[in-house]
């Protein structure tokens, strides 16, 4: 789940390797393009971190867009469910881990070396983030020092590429000065930060941003990518908020569309317009998961709702259904699912099929599957007395294992405010 920011900051590039766990005699990592950071910063410097501004894009063609194809996907009736879930009939998820302290997991990666990472909260208003990494059966704390001392910081996504790899994207707002973007780089199991400091050149959105492994959204039209060295910027012609996949194969997805990369830029491929019969207003759609099954093999999920945020029906069942739309590189596919609930994030299940995260308004979420055309659904273990509340998915690369994030608590709605008995949770599939 990404977490607002209240303000637009901006962002960007460059960064060393960095290492979480300590080896025998490392390779002293180089910080190119910036100001290395002291070895040992002073507490009575004014901030730990250094200041940086954001370099030229790399050089990339826009690419004419796809037209939509079909047009449109117009809904079947109030009543007609296209997808018909049916329940599982073995557990397809087992638990690897429920903390014995109170908070909540939310961002999660997890890297090709089966090291998993989670950005965990805590607090009445879950104001404590922290970082954490399972890795090789055991957990291990990263944890980070205010930027700024007496600076309020806000941790918003996590990435990561391997046991030693990690990075932290958020905000922070530095005494006397605006709320500003900053990358929190793990290296000697401390974190190095860097501060922008030109957002205003850039539209950059704290509520777009969102990151997976070697990528991350930075803002509705500018992306991260880690070459293995470097941060390197990308520009998009058009907006995103999801960006997905596996090595060359990279897909993102916005409320106006998906973009695909290609080896000579990025491309447009627009969605159908997803309209159809109305309750009592127009259509609202929203864009909220991406699966990147293959080159022409990709499912954007949405949700299209009437009024969902009226006070007028507060208390109601949702007044949304969901829909997958299928894309095999030429065109798209609209499966419809029920009203009165909404699908969230989706991540592949390494055997050509998909999960989903199906929510409602007061139950716990539950995860559908779809594999060989048939969509199943089924709920997560939680201890007696416990409901369990999935937050991420995230597949291992190059693997068929879909780890998730959430929490287990004695409050079936997931929309309950924190509770001291609340417990970060992590399960995997079987």
């Amino acid at each position: 789940m990404q977490r607002s920011l209240a303000a637009v900051v901006g962002l960007v590039l460059v960064l060393s390797s960095c290492t979480a766990e300590p080896v025998a005699s490392p390779p002293k990592p180089k910080l190119t393009g910036w100001p290395a950071p002291s070895a040992e910063p002073s507490r009575s410097a004014a901030s730990r971190a250094a200041q940086v501004a954001m370099p030229e894009a790399a050089g990339r063609r826009r690419l004419a867009a796809v037209p939509a194809e079909p047009a449109s996907c117009v809904q079947p009736g109030p009543e007609a469910d296209q997808m018909r879930a049916v329940p599982s009939t073995s557990p397809s998820w087992r638990t690897l881990w429920v903390d014995e302290r109170d908070q909540r997991f939310w961002d999660l990666d997890v890297a090709a070396d089966g090291a998993v990472w989670v950005r965990s909260t805590w607090g009445p208003d879950e104001e404590e983030t922290g970082v954490r990494r399972w890795h090789r059966g055991a957990w291990r704390t990263f944890d980070r020092e205010p930027i700024e001392y007496g600076s309020q910081d806000e941790a918003v996504a996590l990435s990561a590429t391997s046991a030693r790899q990690a990075w932290v994207f958020g905000g922070t707002t530095l005494i006397g000065e605006e709320l500003r973007l900053f990358l929190g780089t793990l290296h000697d199991d401390r974190w190095r930060d860097v501060v922008f400091t030109d957002e205003e050149k850039f539209e950059l959105d704290p509520e777009t941003m969102d990151a997976r492994g070697a990528w991350a959204v930075v803002g509705p039209t500018t992306l991260l990518r880690w070459t293995g060295k470097t941060w390197r910027r990308e520009e998009l012609s058009s907006p995103i908020s999801i960006l997905r996949g596996e090595g060359d194969t990279v897909w993102g997805l916005g409320e106006s569309g998906a973009m695909r990369r290609q080896s000579d830029g990025w491309r447009q491929v627009r969605l159908p317009e997803l309209g159809g019969p109305a309750l009592d207003s127009l259509p609202e759609p929203w864009m909220t998961g991406l699966a990147v099954l293959g080159p022409d093999d990709v499912w954007a999920i949405a949700n299209v709702g009437w009024g969902v945020d009226s006070e007028e029906h507060e208390g109601e069942p949702v007044r949304a259904r969901p829909v997958a739309l299928h894309g095999n590189g030429s065109r798209w596919r609209c499966v419809w699912g029920p009203m009165h609930r909404t699908f969230g994030q989706a991540e592949p299940d390494g055997r050509g099929g998909l999960w989903v995260v199906a929510e409602t308004r007061s139950k716990p979420s539950e995860l559908w599957h779809l594999s060989d055309g048939r969509w199943t659904k089924e709920g997560l273990p939680a201890p007696q007395g416990r409901y369990a509340h999935p937050e991420q998915l995230v597949k291992r690369p190059g693997k068929a294992e879909v780890y998730v994030s959430g929490y287990v608590s004695e409050a079936e709605d997931p929309n309950a405010s924190f509770d001291q008995r609340d417990r970060g949770a992590l399960w995997r599939t079987k």
